[in-house]
């Protein structure tokens, strides 16, 4: 089993951002099913951070693709490594985006900020600034 996490820029024009995350939605959650993968897709100020689980050679095929894709730039790996056990079994792609904090679950995003917090994800700024906005922006009751 392995992991994979990525930052990548959006160059989604403004405007179709709704439409076309939902459509890397649908085509990522048909695909990863289809190929044992699950993870999670954080959406913020125009950057995306995806964690992925899944075979190696799977992932690294993925990542081939989801280099090329030109909805977006600067695809920077934060994390190659083997794992034990999957921490997103329930998702084959699950989006928390950010800038629409309504479209997840409260539970949903304690699991992923419990999944950080056992993460095996090596620190670097782009990653923890992520994680400070789960934390400080979209947890009820934080400011």
């Amino acid at each position: 089993m392995h992991l994979i996490a990525y930052i990548s820029e959006s160059l989604i024009p403004q405007g179709r951002e709704d439409f076309e995350i939902e459509q890397i939605i649908e085509s990522a959650t048909a695909f990863n099913a289809a190929h044992d993968v699950t993870g999670v897709l954080f959406y913020r100020r125009r950057q995306f951070m995806q964690i992925l689980e899944g075979d190696i050679k799977t992932l690294r095929a993925l990542m081939n693709s989801i280099t090329a894709d030109r909805r977006h730039k600067n695809v920077q790996i934060l994390a190659d490594v083997v794992i034990t056990n999957r921490d997103y079994t329930d998702w084959s792609m699950k989006l928390f985006n950010l800038e629409t904090p309504r479209s997840f679950t409260e539970i949903d995003l304690q699991a992923v900020v419990d999944s950080f917090k056992r993460s095996r994800i090596p620190s670097s700024n782009s990653f923890l600034s992520f994680y400070e906005t789960i934390m400080n922006e979209t947890l009820p009751g934080k400011t």
